[in-house]
């Protein structure tokens, strides 16, 4: 899961942001802590302007992901950015990745790896901050750090995640509470 837990032993002091990994490949170790992720409000912040699609990815693309994007494109106005997309997607950082953020009614997070495993990304923290609407799979380590129903919406399968989208896309009232949360 984490290429650190190969070479952790060989320094005093050793940080991870995979809560999972602290419990279960660094166990022998007391020298390892948690540094979760967070994201700079002077960067990442709510900035004035339309949102002109109902849901924004800003993550490279993996098969998992094209697949549930095509499906979701059926239905939702949808915008990606990062590597792999295609020919109207643009990799983004800094201002350009916080205009991209704001420019979706709701965010949606990809929190699997690509060796397989479920954890918390940086990118929910950036989209947090730009009082997104944050939509994502459920996975217990989010619980640590966000409420799902009251900071972020969570999903177990693409007709929940249909229907919370075509729920919160709907009711603005309802989106702005969860971003601002």
């Amino acid at each position: 899961h984490d290429q650190g837990s190969h070479y952790y032993h060989d320094f005093d002091l050793f940080y991870t942001n995979s809560r999972f990994s602290l419990q279960n490949q660094y166990f022998d170790s007391c020298h390892v802590h948690l540094l979760p992720f967070a994201a700079s409000t002077k960067i990442h912040k709510p900035i004035n302007i339309q949102k002109k699609f109902d849901v924004v990815v800003v993550g490279h693309a993996r098969q998992d992901r094209i697949e549930l994007i095509e499906k979701l494109r059926k239905e939702f106005k949808v915008k990606t950015f990062g590597k792999g997309w295609g020919v109207d997607s643009t990799e983004v950082q800094g201002k350009s990745q916080v205009k991209a953020i704001n420019l979706g009614k709701v965010y949606l997070s990809f929190p699997q790896t690509i060796a397989g495993y479920y954890n918390v990304k940086v990118g929910l923290f950036e989209a947090a901050a730009c009082k997104s609407c944050i939509v994502m799979p459920y996975v217990d380590e989010v619980e640590h750090y966000f409420t799902y129903g009251t900071d972020i919406l969570g999903y177990t399968d693409f007709a929940m995640l249909k229907e919370l989208l075509f729920e919160h896309l709907e009711n603005n009232s309802r989106r702005s509470w969860i971003a601002e949360n």
